[in-house]
């Protein structure tokens, strides 16, 4: 990587936190974790006012966000496999969905000829774009907006010194979340799992005899109290939920992490992982910076980081990239106009597309310039893992 490059800001949101890391051409000099609770206002201005008093603000801002309502699919189907994800949102009337979708391999966006698992996801329209009002009124203006779950599971698939066996990550939303499994071969499997924030702070009010919900939200996500007795406690209360879901996986994992979850909150990932006779998710940061071409301004701060930095990392790796790894396209993104030239007319729609209710044209113009749908016969779903056919796959 060059050392000429510019100062970076790199911001990874989840449902209640907000990482921030700063890198000056290719070196971590800062990086901070955020609560957004009750609202991300405190948190961005924050971050606002310590790149004012640095002096030299970055010259370029890229961020990831984790939409909420959103689904994770696994598939090898051909062509454009979106249509069942668009239904299980369910969204109301008037709501338009955003789909995304990369290589589960290898984080490619584009789309390759031939049949190959793709990590899928789709997300409320609305959802993403308060995510881009978010950083727009804190006058931080993203260059790119990608979807936080893919550049952190991306980034653990390349720790190859820690992916020898699989590891298990839950990717928490608020009502639901997705189990995946993923070694250095990329993504094996995603399970839906109808366990979510909501049921986790349900538990802690329960266990901890609260009176109020908010308080219990308070409590887990501020990490104003100490859950090291108790967590095992409140972690049996949905464990039952989640190992039904841990059932349709294809292999056993080894390691266990959570995505989305500070510093703080990691009595979650250990109760979780004692329950199950597995290990919590380590990851040497100075040994995985050096091997991407990352380095760090102290020895201090690569040991502070938590698992979940992967994906600003990622961020900062791929910033130059016109394609980047596991970094895809929401579908409504406005793509570049192509280049006028003379003599020339324009493009006809496709007469298919009138049948289509007006407001979703939008979103299957901008899916039909990025995924296409060969003529070739279709084959039955693909298990990455045991390469047999597989109903459950999307």
């Amino acid at each position: 990587m060059s050392a000429a490059r510019p100062k970076l800001l790199a911001l990874q949101f989840s449902e209640h936190h907000l990482q921030c890391a700063v890198f000056e051409a290719d070196t971590l000099v800062r990086h901070e974790e955020l609560t957004l609770y009750p609202s991300a206002t405190s948190a961005l201005s924050r971050v606002s006012t310590w790149l004012e008093d640095q002096g030299n603000p970055p010259s370029r801002i890229l961020a990831s966000a984790t939409p909420r309502g959103r689904l994770l699919r696994l598939s090898s189907a051909r062509g454009s496999p979106f249509a069942a994800l668009s239904t299980q949102l369910a969204l109301p009337p008037g709501e338009e969905p955003v789909f995304t979708a990369c290589n589960a391999q290898n984080g490619d966006p584009s789309e390759v000829p031939g049949l190959f698992p793709r990590l899928l996801a789709a997300a409320p329209l609305d959802s993403l774009r308060t995510a881009r009002d978010t950083l727009a009124n804190a006058s931080l203006r993203a260059a790119r907006l990608f979807d936080a779950s893919y550049v952190q599971l991306g980034a653990l698939t390349l720790a190859r010194e820690t992916m020898n066996t699989p590891v298990l990550v839950w990717d928490l939303g608020t009502d639901s979340s997705h189990f995946v499994l993923l070694d250095q071969r990329g993504i094996l499997a995603v399970e839906f799992c109808p366990v979510g924030y909501n049921h986790i702070q349900a538990a802690i009010k329960a266990i901890l005899g609260l009176r109020f919900a908010t308080a219990a939200t308070k409590l887990f996500v501020e990490g104003i109290y100490d859950f090291s007795d108790t967590g095992s406690k409140i972690a049996r209360r949905f464990l039952p939920e989640l190992r039904e879901c841990l059932t349709r996986l294809p292999v056993g994992p080894k390691h266990f992490h959570i995505i989305g979850l500070s510093h703080a909150q990691q009595w979650l990932t250990t109760a979780i992982a004692e329950g199950w006779c597995l290990q919590p998710l380590t990851v040497d940061w100075a040994a995985y910076g050096r091997a991407h071409g990352i380095s760090f301004a102290t020895r201090e701060l690569a040991a502070s980081l938590p698992v979940s930095f992967g994906g600003l990392l990622l961020l900062a790796k791929h910033r130059d990239s016109t394609a980047p790894s596991w970094q895809a396209r929401w579908s409504d993104e406005p793509k570049p106009a192509p280049t006028p030239t003379p003599n020339s007319t324009p493009p006809v729609a496709p007469a298919s597309a009138s049948a289509h209710p007006r407001r979703f044209r939008p979103v299957l113009d901008a899916l039909a310039k990025v995924f296409t749908k060969p003529t070739a016969k279709k084959h039955p779903p693909h298990n990455p893992t045991t390469g047999k056919p597989s109903p459950r796959q999307t």
